[in-house]
């Protein structure tokens, strides 16, 4: 058993301890690299703002409705109503069919950027061949 005056620790204890004073007595008199440490232990951490934008491909539809007297009419007069449709864009987005654009498909111009929300909305990084120097 170890002790320090008339108290009795077991060997583990008094280690500790020891460790203890040490790390107090490094911190008043300093070892340099304590001193590192603790100064980045001070440091406030802060939190920065960011988002991911990504460029990606889905398909919309676009219901509507034909009045025919058969089926087939209904069908010509359907593929007649295409430009119409297309130029209303009335659609809704169809469901779980988004994926993400590849560069490649984009012209080898970015499909996603991370931006810094900061004042201005600063673009940090993209991954296409669109360079940060442009902007």
């Amino acid at each position: 058993m170890g002790g320090f005056g008339f108290l009795k620790y077991p060997p583990y204890i008094c280690t500790i301890i020891i460790h203890h004073l040490i790390f107090k007595l490094m911190a008043i008199y300093g070892d340099g690299k304590h001193n590192e440490n603790m100064e980045h232990i001070e440091r406030r951490m802060e939190t920065f703002d960011f988002f991911l934008d990504q460029k990606i491909t889905t398909w919309m539809r676009t219901r509507f409705y034909i009045e025919a007297t058969s089926r087939e009419e209904a069908i010509e007069k359907a593929k007649k109503e295409y430009e119409k449709l297309c130029e209303q864009e009335i659609w809704e987005e169809i469901p779980d069919v988004q994926e993400t654009m590849s560069v490649r498909d984009n012209g080898g111009f970015s499909t996603e950027e991370i931006y810094e929300d900061d004042v201005l909305i600063t673009k940090i990084w993209e991954n296409g061949m669109d360079s940060l120097a442009d902007f």
